[in-house]
């Protein structure tokens, strides 16, 4: 599991160099849940939405983990 967040680290120190501009769907997005999913077309900001959402929400501490369902730690954990 820490090859994830090791994972996470190299994309969010990628992702802070760019610059950031906030959609409307930022300020509607909820995180009561356990787990959120987030879909839709390419291009408009999905990935982007959850990168600030995890460097909002504790990223350092380990409270959030942004990780894409192709990543090749889940061939080998299910």
């Amino acid at each position: 599991m820490n090859i994830l967040f090791e994972t996470q680290q190299v994309i969010l120190s990628q992702f802070t160099a760019r610059a950031f501009y906030p959609r409307e769907i930022f300020n509607k997005v909820t995180l009561d849940n356990h787990i959120t999913g987030v879909m839709g077309g390419r291009g408009v900001g999905k990935t982007t939405l959850l990168l600030k959402l995890v460097l909002m929400h504790g990223s350092s501490e380990k409270k959030a983990l942004y990780v894409s369902a192709d990543h090749l730690y889940f061939l080998e954990n299910k």
